[in-house]
């Protein structure tokens, strides 16, 4: 499992699930979840898109999440 910091600078490549295309973004880490967190929460990292690419994503993320909460699906977004 890879470490992250606050702040830290990061390239990735993001799939969809409607897809099975790689889109490459830039971005800082915004918030951190560690391993065995109250709460039950799961792990994990929550990025800040930086670049265009990744503003552009981001938008298509919102649609899909706003979808699944159409349909009453549950997800681990803020």
């Amino acid at each position: 499992s890879k470490r992250f910091t606050m702040g830290q600078e990061i390239l990735m490549m993001v799939v969809l699930p409607e897809s099975k295309q790689k889109y490459p973004a830039a971005g800082i880490v915004s918030w951190i979840t560690p391993q065995n967190s109250t709460g039950h929460k799961k792990a994990g990292v929550g990025v800040e898109f930086t670049d265009d690419e990744g503003v552009a994503l981001r938008y298509r993320i919102d649609g899909l999440l706003r979808e699944q909460l159409e349909k009453g699906e549950p997800s681990y977004t803020l």
